[in-house]
């Protein structure tokens, strides 16, 4: 057991679990649509690829979506479990900070009880995707808990971590949303190969 452990924030949706690919395949077959994972993104102003008229509506299908039984077949992202168990091994905390809305709470945690069972300590809720009411800043969580270090898929969640001072990770993965500038101080990784890799070294330079 090391003798500094790290407090570690972690994403869910494209960072633990492929919800990208498994979500627009399913709401392919909803709606008739041909959405791929490149149409996967954070912009309320854009409504058209979804066959809908509005971005409430894309919420409301995608939370739909997320719901269904089908869901739970989608895959987690390779090697993560592997990382996160060594992680957890040496002492470190592990909490997932999702912008899912709390509605999907009991399906979230059944995929986390299916893919990282007894390697995530806690799970917090921020809503951000639905665009609306009163959501959770993810800088604000780990500032409140203290974080070391965040890795989250979006730009805009990791520049917010990354000001507070928190060694944080965009995963990239070659995803389409997220290939624009971060702030200085975002560490662009594109696997969880390299994301073990990255904290080899940070525990080495820890003892």
């Amino acid at each position: 057991m090391l003798e500094r452990t790290f407090t570690i924030g972690i994403d869910f949706d494209d960072v633990l679990i492929a919800s990208a690919d498994r979500t627009t395949e399913l709401y392919n077959e909803l709606y008739g649509t041909h959405l791929t994972r490149d149409d996967w993104y954070d912009d309320p102003s854009i409504t058209a690829p979804w066959a809908v008229d509005s971005f409430s509506e894309v919420v409301s299908r995608v939370v739909e979506v997320h719901s269904m039984k089908k869901f739970e077949n989608v895959q987690p992202i390779k090697d993560a479990r592997r990382v996160l168990q060594k992680l957890k091994d040496a002492g470190h905390t592990l909490i997932i900070i999702t912008g899912r809305p709390v509605v999907l709470r009991t399906q979230t945690e059944q995929l986390v009880e299916k893919y990282y069972k007894d390697i995530v300590s806690t799970l917090y809720f921020t809503d951000h995707f639905s665009h609306e009411g009163e959501r959770v800043s993810k800088g604000d969580i780990a500032s409140t808990l203290g974080l070391t270090h965040f890795i989250d898929d979006v730009i805009q969640h990791a520049n917010d971590v990354a000001r507070i001072g928190v060694k944080t990770i965009l995963f990239s993965d070659n995803y389409k949303w997220n290939q624009a500038r971060a702030d200085k101080g975002v560490i662009r990784l594109k696997s969880w190969q390299e994301i073990g890799e990255f904290f080899s070294e940070e525990e080495r330079h820890a003892v």
